[in-house]
């Protein structure tokens, strides 16, 4: 899976945080978390994980998640 600089995951121990900058494919983000056996959490923007946490739910120990404040 090629990544641009808009659209990657962050990875620490079994955390995944991924981040897009606009649109992206939610489907290539589970796989991509999906083929790590170590994946446990997931954290992020809400924007960003409430569209890939129905693919990953069942996999997942631990979130959290934050909203971005207009400042």
């Amino acid at each position: 899976m090629e990544k641009t600089a808009n659209e990657r995951p962050f990875y620490y121990e079994e955390n995944f945080i991924p981040y897009a900058d606009g649109a992206f494919d939610a489907k290539e983000f589970e796989e991509l978390m999906l083929g790590d056996p170590n994946f446990g959490m997931m954290s992020g923007l809400k924007a960003v994980t409430a569209k890939i946490e129905p693919y990953v739910l069942h996999h997942i120990k631990r979130k959290r998640e934050s909203t971005m404040q207009n400042a």
